[in-house]
């Protein structure tokens, strides 16, 4: 029996089920019999704020519309008299206009709800463009401005309604090397051409919440794989190397010297697929709820991971396997207004549905109500959760934390202790020395005296 889990300073603690197995649809139900009732290949899918599915069936070059019991409702095959070639993404808007990323026609269109033809956005006239010979958009979402994010591998293309080239957004930094430096002052002309240029990492797909925001999952082992784009293109979400959101080392090393915490809790995105050599992590597909709980698929071993708002994770479960609940080429990710998650596995073409337990529940609404600020209730679910599971790591950090700004500087340090987490604990502990000292001050120096004398 394989156990789901979370990971606590790199070891798998086992945890209840956060989500159960429901049902798979392999198959559609549709009155024209003449159409392949099969997926083949597919590549995205899509939920619509009223929990329609769409699936972009990309060998059999088709977008379908249908319900959770596999009843297709429509079929979208063609645009502006020219059938799909190859259609690899999917964004529905509130307005349920369906945007289709139609990559083998080198275009993206806009459809009604009915499926009637609105318009087409091909590649934008722009010199910084010229490099880029084959258009093939594969992901694309809507921008709050009417315009459309589209995934151009180490870049996300902005484009507006009209589509006019607004820029790039989220290129990480690759940084500085030397040798190319030295070789751009000391080589020749013909030299230089022959220098490799260096990319930044490549996105592997994106996705958008009600506030605009873009969540991001990228090649990028420096930083970290999973992002959150703010409108400028900054990741605002949890970054690799501290604990603290912080990459700045320098600093983090004299700040950790100084406070006594010279260890730091290690952190990753997902995990190693293979325990007998270094890979890193990479990911399918990204869903987010309307809490801002993210959810990613990693692409090697086939697992589910879920973060909160601020980067913990909440759990793991799934996995590699011809059984239910295990996938092999997982393709898509997505979430439901109801809290269901949606798997889209392009080797088995079929969508396996999981529904949430009672204590994945709990500890996202906890991890909610920490973050709004209602530290008491937060509290009240954390301690519901121990109940359900006494080692749960993040039931101890998140009574912690909550007791951390309540001011309880003991009950959070005993948390901090408990979930293993130094550096919180040292950050804890200057607090508690510094309450003691403000409140016994007379004491303490009369006591200092004393012994001076």
């Amino acid at each position: 029996y394989e156990v789901d889990y979370t990971i606590n300073d790199g070891e798998h603690v086992p945890i209840p089920q956060p989500y159960i197995y429901s049902k798979t649809i392999s198959s559609i139900e549709f009155s024209d019999e003449s159409i392949s009732k099969y997926f083949n290949q597919p590549e995205d899918l899509f939920i619509d704020k009223n929990d329609m599915i769409y699936v972009v069936d990309t060998k059999n070059n088709r977008v379908v519309k249908l319900t959770t019991n596999g009843e297709a409702k429509m079929i979208f095959t063609e645009a502006n008299g020219k059938k799909f070639n190859q259609p690899q993404g999917i964004y529905v808007d509130d307005n349920f206009d369906v945007y289709i990323a139609d990559t083998g026609n080198s275009r993206i269109l806009q459809l009604g709800a009915d499926g009637s033809f609105i318009r087409e956005f091909l590649k934008p006239e722009s010199d910084m463009l010229s490099d880029i010979e084959i258009y093939s958009p594969t992901k694309i979402a809507k921008s709050i401005t009417d315009g459309l994010y589209v995934l151009l591998s180490e870049n996300i293309m902005v484009i507006d309604r009209n589509n006019q080239f607004r820029g790039f957004i989220g290129q990480t930094n690759i940084g500085f090397d030397f040798t190319e430096w030295l070789l751009r002052i000391v080589a020749s002309d013909v030299q230089k051409k022959s220098i490799v240029k260096r990319l930044a990492a490549s996105y592997d797909n994106f996705c958008m919440d009600d506030k605009g925001l873009i969540y991001a999952i990228s090649r990028d082992a420096v930083v970290g794989q999973v992002k959150i784009l703010n409108s400028i293109g900054n990741n605002i979400y949890r970054k690799y190397t501290t604990v603290d959101d912080d990459i700045d080392t320098i600093t983090d090393y004299v700040n950790d010297f100084f406070s006594g915490n010279i260890i730091s809790k290690s952190f990753q995105y997902g995990e190693r697929a293979d325990t007998t050599k270094w890979e890193s992590p990479v990911f399918s597909d990204i869903a987010v709820n309307s809490d801002g709980i993210i959810t990613v698929i990693q692409k090697q071993n086939g697992m589910i991971y879920q973060y909160d708002q601020t980067g913990n994770l909440l759990a793991a479960f799934g996995g590699l396997g011809s059984n239910q609940g295990k996938f092999s080429i997982p393709s898509s990710l997505a979430v439901d207004s109801q809290g269901r998650l949606y798997v889209l596995d392009l080797s088995f073409g079929n969508i396996q549905i999981f529904e949430p337990t009672e204590f994945i529940k709990l500890v996202q609404q906890a991890t909610i109500m920490y973050n709004n600020g209602n530290y008491e209730e937060a509290s009240d679910i954390w301690k519901s959760i121990m109940r359900y599971d006494e080692t749960y790591p993040l039931a101890h950090y998140g009574l912690a934390s909550t007791n951390y700004k309540m001011g309880n500087w003991k009950a959070a340090m005993d948390g901090y202790f408990n979930s293993n987490n130094r550096n919180e604990y040292s950050k804890t502990f200057i607090e508690y020395r510094y309450d003691i000292l403000k409140n016994d001050f007379f004491i303490v120096v009369i006591i200092s005296l004393a012994i001076i004398l």
